[in-house]
């Protein structure tokens, strides 16, 4: 039998898992369509939100994508990372790729607004746009939590008429269990698919809160298998 070493196992179970992802997630996304990914700090959002990116932009040629980091954690180095998985040419890929920083949420809204005017002039300018910790601010005392509320939600209400958003939070509460009152109501209105990422389970899994069924779907961040 032959032997796979530790990297070869790293790379077939990352392939695997970026397609299942890009399936379950990227696949059916249409515009108007806004998705909350919710989980704990270090629960690997930044790194699932790399993995769309990624599978989005080699899926399809002509895609363009915006990854807006409010964490400040995300290098290009990273999807350079990911890019080697696939031996796919980076240049041509990360071209495709505009990743944009913010210190604040007035920064977060500039960019949002920004956005909105660009995609106004040229809707092929942008394919989907992915948020990292739409959150980040929010729980600061330095800045006003309204600004959620009556900036950052309704230009991403705006901005969904053209394109999928995909966004990561990260919520003071450890589980879907508890009462999650940590975005402002009106943000659950523009909403249209949510799942919860967790950490504490060996394999982790990306569950499906918004299935129909009364059982969750389980996305099986290693293998990616679906468990019902």
């Amino acid at each position: 039998m032959k032997r796979e070493s530790y990297q070869q196992l790293l790379g077939r179970l990352t392939k695997r898992t970026h397609v299942q992802i890009q399936f379950n997630i990227i696949k059916d996304l249409r515009t108007a369509d806004v998705v909350d990914i919710r989980g704990v700090h270090i629960s690997g959002c930044t790194s699932l939100l790399c993995s769309i990116t990624i599978s989005h932009l080699i899926s399809d040629p002509k895609s363009r994508v915006v990854y807006i980091d409010c964490d400040r954690g995300v290098s290009p180095y990273k999807f350079q990372q990911l890019l080697n998985l696939y031996n796919e040419d980076s240049q041509n890929v990360l071209d495709r790729l505009l990743l944009s920083s913010c210190n604040n949420p007035y920064e977060l809204i500039e960019t949002l607004e920004n956005l909105e005017k660009e995609l106004d002039r040229d809707k092929s300018m942008c394919s989907i746009i992915l948020i990292d910790n739409i959150l980040a601010y929010y729980w600061s005392n330095i800045y006003d939590r309204n600004l959620m509320k009556d900036k950052i939600v309704p230009v991403i209400g705006t901005l969904k008429k053209h394109c999928p958003i995909v966004v990561t939070r990260h919520p003071p509460v450890k589980s879907t269990k508890q009462p999650d009152n940590t975005v402002p109501h009106n943000w659950n209105r523009i909403v249209t698919r949510r799942f919860e990422l967790l950490n504490q389970t060996n394999p982790r899994y990306l569950v499906d809160l918004s299935s129909n069924t009364q059982t969750e779907i389980r996305i099986d961040l290693d293998t990616g298998a679906i468990v019902v």
